[in-house]
């Protein structure tokens, strides 16, 4: 017989201690950090098969660029994800996103 326990967690004492975990980096990781998450959470950059001679550095431009634009671009008050995801399906929107960097 196999006992199994429950344990209730708090929800806000997760999220409060991640927070202070966060703010205890130093100021560059927590940014660096950060910025890696966007691109794997937007791009699926940790999922990239892309291996091959300069490939990876220069599709690693690709997608910096990319999200920079998209954090410019203030029409959309959405995430970096879902501003993505709208330019590919209008033309007018990605226009937009695009002529916002140059």
């Amino acid at each position: 017989m196999v006992k199994i326990e429950e344990k209730a967690i708090n929800l806000p004492e997760v999220i409060k201690s991640a927070v202070e975990v966060f703010l205890s980096l130093p100021e560059t990781q927590g940014v660096t950090n950060l910025h890696d998450m966007v691109l794997d959470v937007s791009f699926r950059e940790d999922e990239s098969r892309v291996r091959r001679d300069n490939a990876p550095e220069n599709f690693g431009v690709f997608r910096h660029v990319a999200m920079n634009a998209l954090r410019k671009e203030k029409t959309c008050k959405k995430g970096v994800k879902a501003k993505r995801f709208k330019a590919t399906l209008q033309a007018e929107y990605a226009q937009q996103v695009v002529d916002g960097v140059f």
